[in-house]
């Protein structure tokens, strides 16, 4: 409880990071949560932060969300 999954996809819908679960604050309803995910691309683009629930019964993801963000690379 009080986690869920992340995944960072470039352009072309690779994922390019796929860190460890992500906690939420604890306790019972909505939490909050701050993250800074590492990633590496060559050039700046698009790209989508993509967030969901694993299922408890099956394993499979659930509640996905994707937002588009801009990704930039290193100087």
């Amino acid at each position: 409880e009080a986690t869920f999954q992340a995944a960072i996809t470039d352009a072309d819908g690779l994922i390019i990071v796929e860190p460890p679960y992500l906690m939420t604050t604890s306790g019972v309803g909505w939490g909050t949560f701050d993250a800074a995910i590492p990633y590496d691309v060559d050039e700046a683009q698009w790209g989508s932060l993509i967030v969901w629930e694993d299922s408890a019964r099956d394993g499979s993801q659930i509640d996905v969300r994707e937002y588009p963000v801009w990704l930039t690379s290193a100087p």
